[in-house]
């Protein structure tokens, strides 16, 4: 049931913190802490992005975060009023559109284990830029092709490609994140800030997405375009992708 779930999602949380917890060993922390100040707080959330490097980080993240998040959002919806054959390669598994999800999902983290694993070493090698022009054009060619497919194997196929980008791109950006960093005195704090920049589109994506959907299915409904509004949001999500990855040549010093 439900709750089950929940509470295996609890546990996989709890043994993560204790793990940790218990086998993550630090340095010793300063004998003499400054006292907190709200000043210098609020200060050190501004300072960073003052650096061109780590503004145009903080920038591409943003991008191909809110393309990421309205694809991982919406898909269900895109099966439910979009894809109507759901035989996977011929097999009659597949029953709706939740199963059809679950499927994309699937895949989706299938690819990005393969990527995950190997695209760290690879940017170690050629270099971290070439990575995320890839993994960024990945992501992009998957909502380009969803604008104009109501298959649904081409979709699970499609779901392989968007994991391959995703897993490359989580981590080989965190690589990129911590090469601009503007000072390693404060690198924990400067990571948080660069992290805002995977928590804020979650909450900017969904609604913007949902808006756009809802009203342009209305207007596409009543004008014999039945899916224009995931027309839409995939352009949008396409174009998220295309700028996140353009403007990583504007980050200087890193190959």
């Amino acid at each position: 049931g439900t709750a089950n779930i929940y509470f295996i999602l609890a546990a996989i949380i709890l043994l993560g913190m204790l793990g940790t917890v218990i086998f993550t060993r630090e340095p010793a922390p300063p004998k003499n802490i400054p006292p907190f100040r709200w000043d210098e707080f609020w200060r050190g959330l501004i300072d960073p992005l003052r650096y061109l490097n780590f503004r145009w980080v903080f920038i591409t993240r943003f991008l191909v975060t809110m393309g990421q998040f309205t694809v991982q959002t919406f898909i269900l919806f895109y099966f439910t009023d979009v894809v109507h054959d759901f035989h996977l390669f011929g097999a009659d598994f597949v029953k709706d559109a939740a199963t059809a999800a679950f499927y994309f999902t699937v895949t989706l983290l299938l690819g990005a284990l393969f990527s995950t694993l190997i695209a760290g070493a690879l940017s170690d090698k050629y270099g971290r830029k070439i990575m995320v022009y890839i993994s960024g054009g990945l992501q992009a060619l998957v909502a380009a092709v969803l604008i104009f497919t109501s298959n649904f194997n081409l979709a699970v196929i499609m779901g392989v490609i968007f994991g391959i980008g995703y897993g490359a791109y989580q981590s080989v950006d965190w690589a990129l994140a911590s090469d601009v960093l503007p000072s390693m005195d404060d690198y924990a704090k400067d990571m948080g800030v660069w992290h805002i920049a995977f928590t804020a589109p979650q909450i900017i994506a969904t609604p913007l997405a949902g808006f756009l959907l809802d009203n342009f299915q209305i207007f596409g409904k009543a004008n014999g375009l039945p899916t224009l509004g995931y027309t839409v949001i995939f352009s949008l999500t396409a174009i998220y992708f295309f700028l996140g990855t353009y403007f990583v040549h504007k980050i200087k010093g890193v190959r």
